[in-house]
């Protein structure tokens, strides 16, 4: 397997782990809230938009450009710290991304 391909691989993976996250803080909402994509809280924005997008990247056996999402984790959810492992996947996500540019 090449770099890209384990990487994408390894991407995809931390985003399967980034949504059973979510759900397992029984935070996974059923359908799109009517809040405006910049006015979403951030665990909506990761279900509804940084999930979707990244996924649908990597599936085109593209890197995606590095993304604000995993380095603002610290500041979204360092205050609650059953958050703290969401946020941490979310940080090791942006190295990866950020390592294969």
């Amino acid at each position: 397997m090449t770099d890209l391909k384990a990487t994408i691989a390894r991407l995809l993976d931390i985003l399967d782990q980034v949504e059973r996250e979510i759900r397992r803080l029984d935070l996974w909402l059923n359908k799109h809230p009517v809040d405006a994509r910049e006015h979403m809280d951030p665990v909506s924005y990761l279900q509804f938009y940084f999930l979707p997008e990244q996924r649908e990247t990597l599936k085109k056996g593209i890197l995606p450009r590095n993304s604000v999402v995993p380095f603002n984790a610290p500041y979204d959810f360092k205050d609650t710290p059953e958050k703290h492992p969401l946020m941490n996947l979310l940080i090791e996500y942006g190295h990866l991304v950020k390592a294969g540019q």
